[in-house]
């Protein structure tokens, strides 16, 4: 082999290690992300038990806005709430430790179990960044662990007065 052919071998093992690199950090970068939040959906269902579903939104799009339906609570008992800001910058919080994020696509079903649980959730940032995810018996990870901590977030957001920055509509 003559050292011209092996100079030009060696370019292109450099030329497809910098693309190569290029691609991986331009993946890395475009990764969504929660940033802030216009709209949050969430229902879980947990069965054919009458009330035996959450149902949890947010509302930025003018001001931000909570229609909570706790598990158990029928829906004429469901609760709009006035909220600011900085109770959905908490909501972000949540979502970010738990890298909800990485939940963007899942879509997982169980055709065979019919009477089980299910969920589907959707987040609208003001980017224009949406995330999606749904499922039927297969969930996933650290899923038990957000809709516990969604639980007691909008529980709190639900049970409120006036106080806090929270108002009841």
């Amino acid at each position: 082999m003559k050292s011209k052919d092996i100079i030009t071998i060696i370019e292109l093992i450099c030329i497809i290690l910098i693309l190569t690199i290029g691609i991986i950090v331009f993946f890395l970068n475009n990764r969504k992300k929660i940033t802030e939040i216009k709209k949050f959906e969430f229902t879980y269902s947990s069965g054919s038990e009458i009330y035996a579903y959450v149902e949890y939104k947010i509302d930025c799009t003018n001001k931000c806005v909570a229609s909570i339906k706790p598990t158990g609570v029928p829906e004429n008992n469901a609760r709009k709430v006035k909220i600011e800001k900085e109770k959905v910058k908490e909501l972000e919080d949540i979502l970010r430790k738990y890298k909800v994020e990485k939940w963007d696509g899942f879509q997982k079903y169980n055709k065979h179990i019919l009477d089980g649980s299910s969920f589907i959730m959707h987040i609208y940032m003001e980017d224009n960044t949406t995330i999606g995810a749904s499922g039927y018996m297969k969930f996933p990870n650290n899923f038990a662990e957000v809709s516990k901590e969604l639980g007691n977030y909008f529980k709190e957001i639900y049970d409120s007065g006036t106080d806090n920055g929270i108002e009841r509509i």
